[in-house]
């Protein structure tokens, strides 16, 4: 088993052993079934008996309503606790897409060692050597907190600097790092936009993939769905005739 297999049979564990989030899942879904039952087929509540009460429901629309509001508060209950499995969600599918040779491939020629490059998409958008900058041999990908089509790539770089003049023999010499980043959506005469929308179309095969190949995308975004096609139910669902 790689280290991949390993990391997504441990996720898998840790959601399927989440209680909270499981009773949160299960409730969201169950409400969300029930709203969309009562849309599509025109099913009506007529009671609800309790251990000491019955109660009898005339005002069936207020009803919809009033499940449409707990549906979503369950959606935010729900987010609040599938949040913390959000970003590890979104990084197998980065990690794949990043193993695609169309969009990184890090090589060494075999013939001379000292001649090493960045090739596939990414390759066209760097400026920079892999001898002087090491760590874009492990690019960071981003795609949110940006404009909708706003991508950017992400690397480590260090810079030193001295505190103090030159002479003085107590000035230190300090090395720092920090991440350096460029932003996709700039365009320079190597990078191009049609590279950006070729980047794009290979990216959205992946996350599409992600949801219809790998079960834990389902157990997560599932629930979202149920909720999203509840609280559209009344304004789609298709009307009797006479």
């Amino acid at each position: 088993m790689d280290s991949t297999d390993k990391t997504l049979r441990n996720f898998h564990t840790k959601i399927d052993a989440d209680v909270g989030l499981k009773s949160k899942r299960r409730a969201l879904i169950v409400t969300s079934i029930v709203l969309i039952i009562i849309s599509w087929t025109g099913a009506t509540l007529k009671e609800i008996t309790g251990l000491v009460a019955k109660i009898e429901l005339t005002n069936t629309v207020a009803i919809k309503y009033l499940i449409m509001l707990s549906i979503v508060y369950l959606m935010f209950r729900y987010f609040a606790y599938a949040r913390t499995y959000h970003q590890q969600l979104r990084s197998f599918w980065v990690k794949r897409f990043m193993q695609d040779k169309r969009v990184f491939r890090y090589y060494v020629d075999q013939n001379n060692l000292h001649d090493e490059d960045i090739d596939g998409l990414l390759g066209k958008a760097l400026d920079v050597w892999v001898g002087d900058e090491p760590s874009v041999r492990s690019l960071g990908y981003e795609n949110h907190g940006f404009p909708f089509f706003g991508r950017k790539i992400t690397y480590i770089t260090r810079e030193g600097y001295s505190s103090g003049h030159p002479d003085d023999p107590d000035t230190r010499y300090e090395e720092v790092d920090f991440v350096n980043e460029i932003i996709l959506n700039k365009f320079t005469d190597k990078w191009k936009i049609e590279d950006l929308i070729k980047l794009l179309s290979i990216e959205y095969g992946y996350v599409f993939k992600s949801y219809t190949h790998y079960r834990e995308y389902f157990d997560l975004m599932g629930p979202y769905f149920f909720g999203i096609l509840a609280l559209l139910s009344p304004i789609v669902a298709p009307r009797a005739t006479a």
